[in-house]
Parts: C-alpha cells; structure tokens; sequence
C-alpha cells in the first residue's frame, strides 16, 4: 500500500513540476521585450536587423511557441540547459558551481538552528511560565514576526557596513560570506522550532 501511495506521489510530483514549467515557460514567451536584441544590446551596441534575425534563429526564438518547450523540456531531461546569457557558460555548468555553496548554507543554518532552538526548548520547559520562559516566547514571537529578509539586512547594516567584518558585495563563497546567511536563517528556524522541542521535552 505504502509503495503505491509512493507511486501517486511521484507521479503527481512529476505532474506538478511540468505544470509549473509549462506556466513558467508561456509567461516569459509572453513577457514583453525581445531576449535576442536584450542579448545584443548588452554591451552598448545598436544591433541591425539581420543580426536581430540571425540570433533569434540561433536562439529558436523563430520557431513556434510549442517546439521551443519542447526543445527547451528535452534539453533540461538531457542535462542540456544551454548557455547562460550572462555568464557565457552551459547553465548545468553555472548551478553545479552553486550547488556546493547552497548545500553548506542550508547544512550550516540548520547545525545553527538545533544548536540554539533545543537548548532554548530544554529551559523554556524546565523554567515553565517563569520569567526565563517568557523571555524565550518572546523571541520566539520576535522571530517567527519579522521577516528573514529584514533581519538579513539589520544584520549585514550592523556586521558589513558598520563594523566591516564582512563583505557586503558578494562574489564570493568563502567561510566569512557564508555566517550571516547561515545566522539569517538558523534565527528564522530556531523562533520557530523552540516551542516545539519545548513540546517535547
């Protein structure tokens, strides 16, 4: 019975994600402005009309709506996603080069998250409607409120612009660029899961 429910699951799964690729696929076909000419003009200049055809017909942007998703749907099942238009490298190639970084940050957020949500969890138990415990259940209601976006920006305003101990441009994938989106995100998580391992214990 299990294994069948696995089944319907997978098959919705892969029905929904087609659903959502389809939709996405006709919006950005339907959005205005020309990819070919956004392409061309990138580096300031003015391209004529034959080049503005020769690159919508090396793009496939002259074929019909249907053949470019299906081009598009079989390029993504093949591991073929194209060149990316800004980067000028494969797309597979571009999101492998961030899959490693992306992993560390979510392993890093949510090590941080259990570090500081189960010993909150323990003394809002142990401390039950005791002033330790009302100061928990405030930040808990402090940080399941604000926005993870918000607390980002607090964050990099008061540790990059003024103190500078980390860099507020980006580019890189260091140890230092990745404290305080691992920090952003374990408090978002830690307001939220410390009244459930209160719960438990």
């Amino acid at each position: 019975m299990s294994i069948q429910r696995s089944k319907q699951r997978i098959i919705q799964m892969v029905i929904v994600l087609f659903g959502i690729s389809f939709l996405t696929f006709l919006l950005v076909y339907l959005s205005p402005g020309d990819p070919a000419e956004i392409m061309l003009t990138e580096c300031g200049n003015i391209p004529t009309p034959e080049t503005l055809a020769q690159a919508r017909k090396d793009l496939g942007l002259d074929r019909p709506f249907l053949s470019q998703y299906g081009s598009w749907l079989k390029g993504v099942v093949t591991g073929d996603m194209g060149m990316s238009y800004s980067f000028k490298v494969p797309v597979f190639q571009k999101l492998l080069s961030c899959f490693i970084p992306t992993v560390a940050l979510a392993v890093s957020s949510l090590l941080l998250m259990i570090v500081v949500s189960i010993p909150l969890g323990i003394l809002s138990a142990v401390f039950h409607n005791k002033l330790l415990d009302y100061l928990i259940r405030g930040f808990s209601f402090i940080g399941i409120s604000i926005p993870s976006f918000w607390i980002g920006l607090v964050l990099l305003r008061i540790f990059g612009v003024n103190l500078g101990w980390v860099s507020v441009s980006g580019g890189t994938a260091d140890i230092r660029s990745l404290i305080l989106p691992a920090v952003t995100l374990a408090l978002a998580m830690s307001a939220k899961y410390t009244s459930k391992f209160e719960l438990l214990f």
